[in-house]
């Protein structure tokens, strides 16, 4: 997932990215460039910033009103 894209689904992506070091939603990069190539170009984990980014797209989409999506999952999910 873009880094735009990850911005655009939750208004607290940016904080997420901060909090790791990721601060490339502030550059233009944010829209060509995924998550995961951000993270790697910084040598941070990916995994945790994926594991942080999905917990905040899961918690928005799993509340009551939300319905499933297509596919009997949560919403939206980051993937390397």
């Amino acid at each position: 997932m873009l880094v735009a894209e990850a911005l655009e689904l939750h208004e607290d992506a940016a904080d997420v990215l901060e909090k790791f070091g990721l601060p490339c939603h502030r550059c233009a990069v944010a829209d060509v460039e995924t998550v995961a190539e951000g993270a790697v170009a910084k040598g941070l984990d990916v995994e945790r910033i994926l594991t942080a980014l999905n917990s905040l797209f899961i918690k928005e989409t799993t509340r009551e009103d939300s319905p499933p999506d297509k596919e009997g999952g949560t919403g939206p999910v980051v993937q390397i």
